[in-house]
């Protein structure tokens, strides 16, 4: 299928940053059961050794600052995309709006950068860089190729105002058609809208 940008929201309409922290003590000893079953039978990490290192040393995660972006970046992916994948949290998040290439937002990022309107920019930077929950700053990858990030409730309505706006501008863009769905699918929900990306 190759890589794909899917969108995500809480079922239960709590931001992904607050499900960690609620989370974190359950998925934490999930985590570490499955990164020692899977080394033991496939001599295989499911997450780096300073992770790892982090969950042993931190059995409770009050905020994000006591752990640095690195660790917070990895725990969103893994948190997301294994625990409320397949594992305990499983029914936590669904999917919302059609899961398309992620190359199929590209002529439409193109266009974007082309506009004088740094507002639209800011937020649509999120598809390619992503967005911690620990600072809003560009996602930090390096265990595997996801880039993890967010539009609030606000970014949404804002994005979707200005799409509407300028929409002659994208006409010949797919990725505009997907994301006008996505956000009139989301619109009364009024909570985050957690996007993954698949690089």
């Amino acid at each position: 299928m190759g890589q794909r940008t899917v969108f995500y929201q809480s079922r239960t309409g709590q931001s992904l940053s607050k499900h960690l922290l609620m989370d974190y003590s359950n998925f934490r000893q999930w985590l570490l059961s499955e990164n020692r079953n899977s080394i033991q039978e496939f001599n295989e990490r499911l997450i780096s050794d300073r992770l790892e290192r982090f969950l042993n040393e931190n059995d409770s995660l009050r905020n994000f600052q006591i752990a640095g972006q690195e660790i917070i970046d990895e725990l969103t992916t893994i948190f997301l995309l294994t625990f409320c994948d397949y594992g305990p949290g499983k029914d936590k998040f669904e999917i919302v709006g059609p899961m398309m290439g992620t190359l199929r937002y590209e002529e439409f990022k193109k266009q974007i950068l082309k506009t004088n309107d740094s507002e639209l920019k800011a937020i649509c930077s999120t598809l390619d860089n992503g967005k911690s929950l620990m600072n809003d700053n560009p996602f930090i990858t390096n265990h595997d190729d996801n880039i993890e990030g967010f539009w609030t409730a606000d970014e949404q309505r804002r994005l979707e105002q200005k799409l509407k706006k300028m929409k002659s501008l994208f006409d010949k863009t797919e990725g505009v058609e997907y994301l006008i769905s996505v956000l009139e699918e989301t619109k009364d929900k009024n909570q985050e809208l957690i996007i993954d990306i698949e690089k």
